[in-house]
């Protein structure tokens, strides 16, 4: 039995993000986990985004030979929406907590 593993959770910083309503994000950061590994001339990846309040680490299942993507010839990032908890979110983010974050 092939049982996919949830690579480790990675952490970029977009800096500011301005929004299209006019609000912006200071600091913004996007989380995201990677699988297989990146050909020669990049031309093998994949970008998944996430659902609403969905996580990274539940697309790990789909990951692999005969899965949905196989990481074996692909290389796969899946992306954490903004506002999932990892990302940049109301829950974690240092100076917008609660209602200050903009939506």
């Amino acid at each position: 039995m092939w049982i996919a593993l949830a690579s480790i959770l990675l952490s970029v910083s977009l800096g500011d993000l301005p929004l299209q309503n006019g609000g912006t994000i200071p600091d913004c950061r996007v989380t995201y986990r990677t699988y297989g590994k990146l050909n020669a001339d990049k031309s093998n990846v994949i970008l998944i985004p996430t659902w609403y309040n969905g996580r990274s680490e539940d697309l790990a299942r789909y990951m692999g030979p005969g899965r949905l993507v196989d990481d074996n010839v692909y290389y796969v990032v899946v992306v954490d929406a903004l506002g999932n908890g990892s990302s940049s979110s109301p829950s974690n983010h240092p100076t917008l907590r609660g209602g200050g974050f903009p939506g």
